[in-house]
């Protein structure tokens, strides 16, 4: 069995060569006898290959990134009523776009995605979708009815998200 994964291992480093530049854990990975790579060298050329291929696993592998974007979601949500949206939006995946991101779907069915999806790298750290997030539905709602929000209750104006440190705030 082991030899078999070794051996797939090597046919991927292979088949990579076809589609990406020849890096050096490819090269090596090509060069070598898989019978002779011992297993925590090979995940180590593994995760060097991933690395030179710019791989990103996305929601459907790292569904810890969704759930963090949910969780903005539901701090985001608590201002939308001031704007009179009352029911709990969702996050959608959009498929049709690659790589796959998400935007947020009003109970409505409307969807608010301007300037683009939410990627699923920017999930890694929450402050980040937050911001992220709190962004895209306040363009996307200033789109729509070109009108500002949230707005400060004190000044009357816009406010915007900002990452300060750990935490956002308007």
């Amino acid at each position: 069995m082991l030899a078999r994964i070794r051996a797939g291992r090597c046919r991927l480093a292979c088949e990579l060569l076809n589609w990406l530049p020849c890096t050096d854990a490819i090269a090596e990975v090509v060069e070598r006898n898989p019978a002779e790579v011992p297993r925590a060298e090979m995940t180590a050329l593994a995760r060097r290959i991933l690395d030179d291929a710019a791989f990103d696993p996305g929601f459907d592998l790292a569904p810890e990134r969704l759930e963090t974007l949910r969780a903005a979601l539901r701090v985001v949500a608590r201002d939308l009523p001031t704007r009179g949206i009352e029911a709990e939006p969702e996050i959608e995946i959009l498929e049709d776009c690659f790589p796959a991101g998400a935007c947020v779907r009003l109970a409505d069915g409307q969807r608010l995605n301007w300037g683009g999806p939410i990627l699923p790298n920017m999930c890694d750290d929450p402050t980040i979708a937050l911001t992220s997030l709190a962004i895209l539905i306040q363009e996307s709602l200033l789109e729509r009815t070109w009108q500002v929000w949230p707005v400060c209750p004190r000044h009357a104006l816009g406010v915007h998200s900002v990452r300060r440190e750990h935490e956002v705030e308007w």
